[in-house]
């Protein structure tokens, strides 16, 4: 029987090797040293002795400070706008709504492109809550009212109404060619009423569903908005200039605004006051 030398070298090498990882995994699971506890203890007794009560009373100072700078802020700015109006609107003073809600009229009727009108309208509005999209279809047109349907089903800022009288209208024989003027006619005073009176709103943009809208068609109106609180000798604010030709316009002043006694239409804003004014002597066509 034989047996193979021993290498006392190689064992002795691994036992101090396992001694070693031993060693190392019981420090790993010693608790952090007792001076971190005092730190941590320290801390907490600092936080204790703070005056709470102190702070608390510096903040409702604070805070009753900044809210009377406020209400004297607004205070101020309500009566710069009083006589603002007082100056300049030569009537009763009327206060201007913090927020201004102008919804967009789309008069419709048959025509299925009322969907390129939509696309641009929702595409450039800064705000849905501001600038809600009300669309009156005529005509009964189905494929026209299922294009609309497919905005207001996917967008809750947009709705629709129906004209409800579709009857013929009877017009007077030299009237007959223009009897789709008193058909448009009819269809504007409804869809207005729905807007003003129905629904209550102070003032509505009127555009037609063929009608392409400018990038700033929205910023135009909301800045030239007061202007009919201010001034009760107009009638209306319209983005639409017959003349607006680049041979005929001012390129260097792009906010002149031109005050015209013909009515210009197509993208036009109107206060319920107004149409209040205009609803009882409507032209049948």
């Amino acid at each position: 029987m034989s047996f193979k030398r021993i290498n006392y070298r190689r064992v002795t090498t691994f036992l101090v090797i396992f001694v070693l990882v031993w060693m190392f995994l019981l420090i790993k699971d010693i608790p952090k040293p007792l001076k971190d506890v005092r730190n941590k203890l320290s801390a907490e007794q600092k936080y204790d002795n703070i005056d709470k009560e102190a702070i608390s009373q510096k903040v409702d100072v604070l805070f009753e400070r900044v809210s009377n700078e406020l209400e004297e802020s607004n205070r101020l700015l309500l009566e710069v706008q009083q006589k603002l109006l007082a100056r300049h609107g030569g009537g009763a003073v009327r206060e201007l709504p913090k927020k201004p809600i102008l919804p967009v009229l789309v008069v419709a009727c048959n025509r299925v492109t009322v969907r390129r009108c939509l696309e641009q309208l929702v595409k450039h509005r800064p705000d849905p809550e501001t600038f809600p999209i009300i669309v009156s279809q005529d005509c009964g047109h189905n494929a026209t009212y299922q294009v609309i349907k497919s905005f207001v089903d996917s967008d809750p800022s947009i709705s629709v109404v129906l004209q409800p009288n579709q009857s013929d209208i009877t017009v007077p024989k030299k009237m007959r060619s223009l009897k789709g003027y008193y058909k448009i006619a009819r269809h504007y005073k409804f869809a207005l009423d729905h807007v003003l009176v129905t629904l209550g709103h102070e003032a509505v943009i009127i555009v037609e569903d063929d009608l392409d809208i400018s990038p700033d068609f929205f910023e135009y109106f909301l800045g030239t908005y007061p202007l009919l609180s201010k001034d009760p000798t107009l009638w209306c604010i319209s983005a639409w200039n017959d003349n607006g030709k680049q041979s005929l316009i001012d390129l260097a002043s792009p906010g002149l605004l031109h005050r015209t006694q013909f009515f210009p239409g197509l993208g036009w804003l109107l206060r319920s006051g107004v149409w209040g004014e205009l609803r009882p002597v409507w032209p049948e066509a």
